[in-house]
């Protein structure tokens, strides 16, 4: 049994308007041009909208100053809701759960 999207019975959906597991082909830009096409201001709650990042593409201000132009794209052009990053490697989460570590970072 599937959905129409041809996910499969019991495998996990999507957290809020972010793309489901394995179908985020196209980056965060094109994420952020979708989401940004919802009718937000209809929508009682908002958006939720999660993003994962690996480390690696934010290592120089270059790629930190593109991270900005994204978000102030993503707020002032499209008007989005919200947006949370995620911003960890798979080797330190993989790394965490073979020690059984329990890894919390929030910044306000």
């Amino acid at each position: 049994m599937a959905t129409p999207d041809g996910r499969k019975a019991h495998t996990p959906l999507a957290e809020g308007a972010s793309p489901a597991s394995g179908t985020d082909h196209l980056g965060p830009t094109a994420v952020i041009g979708s989401v940004g096409k919802l009718p937000t201001a209809a929508i009682l709650g908002g958006v939720l909208l999660n993003q994962k990042l690996n480390p690696a593409t934010l290592e120089n201000e270059s790629d930190k100053q593109k991270l900005m132009i994204l978000l102030r794209t993503f707020f002032e052009v499209h008007k989005g809701w919200h947006i949370q990053y995620n911003i960890v490697s798979r080797e330190t989460l993989l790394e965490a759960k073979k020690q059984e570590i329990r890894i919390s970072i929030a910044i306000w």
